[in-house]
């Protein structure tokens, strides 16, 4: 009967050893954006977000983890650069190879200042100890921030993914000249001149190459989700969207840099996302009406082509021509 009492008290204290070497997680948290357009719920075991409207509707949640993927509600990594010398510079000429992606889940701390709440989630890198995750308003929207604490430069990727829901669908991502929704695609911010981004092989009726729907003269970091958000993406570095070409399931955004960061806009109405962005980023002066009005590019001459419009009554008010570097030619009034 003694022994049976002393084997209960050594396995009770082995348990118990056991359960203070391994310190339960925090508690969550919600931070609400001071517009009170957003709320961001914060899950500590794993790691995840929820960000809601302020009627409570989700607008979008972290992705469940993928095992050996960059699919995680945080992912971090390294990129080896073995680009060689090009002729022209461009977004392609670039060739790396990612390190295996480290998904960053455990939450060791969440605390909240009144204006922001930290969380720091520790990793497995013995050179990357931590990463911090912070959440603040910014102006109308609520900011996401995560950032590799490395003791040196060995991340250089952080990714965020999110679940892909049936009704989500992306527009923007600066000047695109394929397609409006960019659901499915990939794609890239980087300035590019589309010097040759034509292939000699295609003819008209060839649908649009793959080159050509990547490169851009004014690529922006900002895109709306008709379930009721817009992501403004924050940074100099590039910055890449897999929005559904790699897995159905879930969209991710990476960052070539060692912080990803993003302000999310809450609002139903697009025009008021386009709103709360240029209360932010600047409004542009009023334009004339005509600049909204149909355009038709044809090359020179030209006298042919406007004939032919006025013709057939179509509302033309310009005409560019592409061999002149896009030189308008206004209509009389």
């Amino acid at each position: 009967m003694r022994r049976s009492a002393w084997l209960g008290i050594f396995a009770f204290s082995l348990v118990a050893a056991r359960c203070d070497s391994v310190p339960p997680p925090p508690p969550g948290t919600t931070f609400q954006a001071a517009s009170g357009a957003a709320t961001v719920e914060v899950a500590t075991s794993p790691f995840s977000l929820v960000v809601r409207d302020a009627q409570g509707n989700v607008l979008l949640e972290s992705a469940p983890a993928q095992p050996g993927t960059a699919y995680a509600p945080l992912a971090i990594t390294h990129d080896t650069d073995e680009s060689t010398t090009p002729l022209v510079t461009g977004f392609d000429y670039y060739k790396g190879v990612d390190d295996p992606w480290t998904q960053v889940s455990e939450v060791e701390s969440v605390s909240n200042d009144g204006t922001t709440t930290t969380v720091v989630l520790g990793t497995p890198l013995p050179n990357v100890p931590t990463v911090t995750v912070t959440i603040a308003s910014d102006g109308p929207g609520v900011e996401i921030a995560a950032k590799a604490d490395a003791v040196d430069a060995s991340i250089n990727r952080v990714a965020m993914s999110f679940v892909m829901h049936d009704d989500d669908h992306f527009f923007g991502l600066g000047e695109r000249f394929v397609g409006g929704d960019q659901r499915g695609a990939s794609r890239y911010m980087w300035v590019e001149d589309r010097f040759g981004s034509e292939d000699a092989q295609l003819t008209e009726a060839s649908p649009p190459s793959d080159r050509q729907a990547q490169e851009t003269y004014v690529p922006i970091p900002w895109m709306m989700d008709p379930r009721g958000f817009g992501v403004l993406e924050h940074g100099t570095f590039r910055t890449v969207y897999h929005l559904g070409d790699e897995v159905s399931n879930a969209w991710r955004v990476e960052s070539w840099d060692s912080k990803i960061d993003f302000t999310l806009y809450a609002d139903a109405d697009p025009k008021n996302l386009v709103a709360d962005l240029t209360s932010v980023t600047g409004r542009p002066p009023d334009v004339p009406d005509w600049i909204f009005a149909p355009r038709r590019r044809a090359d020179i001459p030209v006298d042919a082509e406007l004939t032919r419009l006025r013709s057939a009554h179509i509302p033309t008010t310009a005409t560019d021509t592409a061999l002149a570097f896009f030189q308008v030619i206004a209509f009389p009034a």
